[in-house]
């Protein structure tokens, strides 16, 4: 239940980011793109294992953002804007708190094709964040 939560709480503050939202309007997906309007941003979260006995005060996920697009410089452009709204970035987010986010990794970039056809080119950029939130806020909640 706790990655619905954080997902919720990534969401909210990509989808409130008005240089995000100025490039993908709504399209701001977990786990997978439900349709085939450009650019678009989807996430994965997943929590990293504990292993001590007592309750952590803080739990630690990796955010994958995966971003879409089919011209290189607009994807530079919101791959820009994600960094922006996520990177050193803390509060609370969807009732959320988050301690950090931090990018973690370098940015990939990557270009794809359908099939190698020219005219179906895909611009991509894949972040990966260290995401620290506070269990207190996000179990109550769930």
């Amino acid at each position: 239940m706790i990655h619905i939560i954080l997902g919720k709480a990534i969401f909210e503050k990509l989808s409130n980011d008005p240089q995000v939202q100025a490039i993908v309007d709504n399209r701001i997906y977990p786990i997978i793109s439900p349709d085939e309007s450009y650019p678009l941003i989807v996430y994965n979260v997943s929590r990293q294992p504990d292993d001590s006995i007592d309750p952590p005060a803080l739990i630690e996920y990796n955010l994958t953002i995966s971003i879409v697009s089919r011209g290189y410089y607009e994807t530079c452009a919101l791959g820009n804007a994600v960094i922006d709204a996520l990177d050193r970035q803390h509060g609370t987010w969807a009732e959320i708190a988050i301690r950090s986010c931090n990018l973690s990794e370098p940015t990939v970039d990557g270009v794809e094709s359908d099939g190698g056809n020219v005219e179906s080119i895909f611009y991509t950029q894949e972040q990966t964040y260290k995401v620290f939130a506070r269990p207190e806020l996000s179990i109550s909640r769930s």
